[in-house]
């Protein structure tokens, strides 16, 4: 992708026909912009268990954005080409958008596995509790039973909050 933007910087330096300094220096934001994103991405995959939620509803904002400018060179004329490689920069926005929110749950390590289903989904999933339907499902089919239910968070186990629980507890009493 940010070889479609650098390729779109030197398409609006060549091109005077409808050239403005805004459209240059547009060109060139979304350039640091997607080296930004590149950085990002990058971080979030390796030290996150879920999908970033930051990264995702940038594309998802992005790409919104970019529909409209894209529709807008396609109406104007002689700008086919900076036209064309726009729709390109949508396009991998669009993939890239549907690669940040797929799950990481096949590609964690073991000691990973055990989270539940909220943990590890991305912001759509999220909002709307969408990882609640395989639940909703089982319960439509037959009765649930304890067996059924996701796991909870490690951090949030009963063990480790007991033994924080006594430790506070102890320390005012103390006082």
């Amino acid at each position: 992708m940010a070889s479609l933007q650098l390729a779109l910087i030197v398409v609006w330096t060549k091109n005077r026909t409808n050239f403005t300094t805004a459209s240059l220096a547009s060109a060139i934001l979304s350039l640091a912009s997607t080296i930004a994103l590149w950085i990002l991405s990058h971080y979030e995959y390796t030290q996150s268990i879920r999908p970033s939620s930051q990264i995702t509803l940038y594309l998802l904002y992005s790409a919104t954005a970019t529909t409209v400018q894209v529709r807008t060179l396609w109406l104007m004329q002689g700008l086919q080409a900076v036209a064309g490689i726009t729709t390109l920069v949508l396009l991998l926005q669009l993939v890239l958008l549907v690669l940040e929110s797929q799950s990481k749950l096949q590609v964690l390590k073991k000691n990973y596995g055990p989270y539940p289903p909220e943990a590890v989904k991305d912001v759509f999933n999220r909002s709307v509790f969408w990882w609640l339907n395989t639940l909703f499902l089982l319960g439509f089919r037959r009765e649930i039973q304890m067996k059924d239910l996701f796991s909870t968070d490690p951090a949030l186990s009963s063990k480790d909050i007991n033994s924080t629980f006594h430790i506070a507890w102890s320390k005012c009493r103390s006082i």
